[in-house]
């Protein structure tokens, strides 16, 4: 018998104030589409990062990384190749990672 494997579908929303989507603002703002998604999906209520501005705070989510060791220190700044993200691990394990934004 094969299992089947399901699809996989991580978003990182960052542009927006966390208190709205949880917290003492959430009743403030209809969002009804990503209020709809969080009901089916896994969420997660707590999330902290390790760096900022943004681009090196996805860097270390992505990497598992702290900001010191991937480099990734300012928004623009590449990250380096000789780093894994979970995308490469992805597609390591048979998986067609897509990234939009």
């Amino acid at each position: 018998m094969t299992r089947s494997r399901g699809n996989i579908l991580f978003i990182v929303a960052d542009q927006l104030r966390a208190d709205c989507v949880r917290g003492a603002l959430a009743g403030s703002l209809d969002l009804p589409n990503l209020r709809a998604l969080m009901a089916d999906s896994v969420t997660f209520a707590n999330h902290f990062t390790v760096a900022t501005p943004c681009g090196p705070a996805r860097a270390s989510l992505l990497t598992g990384l702290y900001a010191m060791n991937h480099r990734s220190v300012r928004n623009g700044a590449p990250l380096d190749a000789r780093h894994t993200n979970i995308a490469l691990e992805a597609r390591r394990g048979g998986y067609e990672p897509l990234l939009f934004g």
